[in-house]
């Protein structure tokens, strides 16, 4: 027995994780020397409080839920949270608790896994950063099509849940192929980023989002927006852009600067979710019809579509939503 107890006592001093013994209170009645390493508290500043008292409040009360169903389950259940280092900072562990029905206590084994957690940590970011790269335009640092079509849905279907309006301008710079062919491709990049610029400078809502649609088109999505608020939102948007006082010769109508068109739609979305790509294939296209309306008409000004009707053919007949 002697020999045993002396073996055990040999492997818990020289383990390179934490071993703890909690009573039934969780007070720490056992602390291995390894805590000084990894915790930089030696055993005798461990031994006799609570092992709640060095846990990050953050994963105070996940920690407790755990343990406590391991308790009710007499169970063993391993949880990952942060522990206060003697210097003041947390260090990440895994925590690996085995309940003792001899007297309700748990037997601990604590392993850093601080690098783990760190590489995860970059990893994250990488991968966070992956998917923005993923969702912008390389142009202009706008939202790429692929992220208009996602934000499309979603507001699409928050403005239906919560009967909110939904605004889309869609912007086409005017004569844009001309000033291509007269400075030449790089210039023209150059314009469409400073259009880009401009438009975001004016769009400040968290939730509104400012896409490039394609070619020299520009969209831009506004939650929470009635037609009253997007003729406003539209106009400093055209006028921004006709204060950049970029040059674009083929634009005489307008004094050869750099001007822009641009075509809304507002509409309050409908709860028939059956016919929701084509009733927002329908609102898309009635902004685009604006936009064409106001480059028909002189450019360089904003048509609104009014009112926006939507009407998709079903087998039943005509859904209308205006």
């Amino acid at each position: 027995m002697r020999r045993s107890e002396a073996q055990l006592r040999l492997l818990a001093d020289h383990a390179t994780d934490v071993i703890i013994r909690l009573d039934a209170a969780m007070i720490r009645q056992y602390v291995s020397p390894s805590s000084g390493i990894v915790l930089g508290y030696p055993p005798d500043e461990m031994v006799g409080h609570d092992f709640r008292e060095t846990l990050h409040p953050d994963d105070l009360d996940k920690t407790l839920s755990l343990v406590e169903e391991a308790r009710r389950l007499q169970a063993y259940t391993s949880i990952d949270y942060r522990i206060r280092h003697k210097d003041g900072d947390y260090v990440w562990v895994e925590g690996r608790y085995n309940y003792v029905p001899s007297d309700g206590g748990f037997t601990v084994v604590l392993r850093d896994i601080s690098e783990r957690k760190a590489a995860e940590h970059q990893l994250s970011l990488a991968y966070d950063e992956l998917q923005r790269i993923a969702a912008t335009d390389g142009l202009t640092g706008l939202a790429n099509r692929r992220r208009f079509d996602e934000a499309m849905v979603q507001e699409w279907r928050r403005a239906a849940r919560e009967e909110q309006p939904l605004t889309l301008l869609m912007l086409d710079v005017d004569y844009f192929k001309q000033l291509n062919d007269r400075y030449g491709h790089l210039e023209g990049d150059a314009c469409l980023k400073a259009v880009a610029q401009a438009v975001s400078g004016c769009v400040r809502r968290p939730a509104d989002l400012v896409a490039r649609y394609g070619g020299e088109e520009i969209a831009v999505l506004l939650p929470n927006t009635d037609e009253s608020n997007a003729a406003i939102m539209a106009e400093r948007i055209r006028q921004t852009i006709c204060d950049l006082r970029l040059r674009n010769a083929g634009n005489t109508a307008h004094g050869g600067i750099l001007t822009a068109s641009l075509g809304s739609a507002t509409v309050i979305p409908g709860q028939c979710t059956t016919t929701q790509m084509a009733e927002m294939t329908a609102f898309i296209s009635a902004c685009d019809q604006a936009l064409y309306a106001a480059k028909k008409n002189g450019r360089n000004r904003v048509m609104a579509h009014r009112p926006v009707r939507l009407s998709i053919r079903l087998p039943s007949g005509l859904l209308r939503l205006s």
